[in-house]
């Protein structure tokens, strides 16, 4: 099942400090038990992400790049990162995770997520030494059967 693609987790550190640049934009959004929907179509190189889940399931949510977003690779009814090596691009520079205003666990390794329950708002704050030529930013909850059931969206790059 592997695809000609590339999909890694777009937290390689925390940071406790904001990203700089004072170019930042925020981009909105709703996680439900089926879907997250997004207030923009795409967004540039550093960018807020504000999620309230407002359905009834916890969202384990986590941040990858890919070149084909709706077919990111399955194991066990959740998402799969390839471990290392060749293949893995990462572009992050920052990253700062909150759940409900407070600083939020590690999103540092593929596969760790940052878990947002129902009524709570997490905040993800991205910013990128550079921009891909192709992959975009998947946003998805990666509990069993969730990407399946579309709990994720895709936020282009402003190129």
């Amino acid at each position: 099942m592997q695809k000609n693609f590339v999909a890694s987790l777009l937290g390689v550190t925390i940071a406790l400090v904001g990203c700089g640049g004072g170019n930042e934009e925020t981009v909105a959004g709703e996680i439900t038990d089926d879907a997250i929907s997004l207030s923009a179509d795409s967004a540039g190189p550093t960018v807020w992400i504000e999620l309230r889940n407002a359905g009834d399931t916890p969202c384990d949510l986590l941040a990858v790049m890919s070149e084909a977003p709706d077919e990111l690779p399955m194991s066990e009814g959740r998402v799969a990162f390839p471990q290392s090596g060749a293949g893995v691009h990462r572009y992050v520079e920052e990253m700062y995770v909150e759940v409900d205003g407070e600083a939020a666990g590690s999103a540092g390794t593929p596969g760790e997520a940052v878990t947002i329950e129902p009524t709570e708002t997490g905040r993800l704050q991205i910013a990128f030494k550079g921009v891909p030529e192709r992959e975009e930013r998947v946003i998805l909850c990666n509990g069993e059967g969730d990407y399946e059931r579309g709990r994720y969206a895709v936020l282009p790059f402003t190129r």
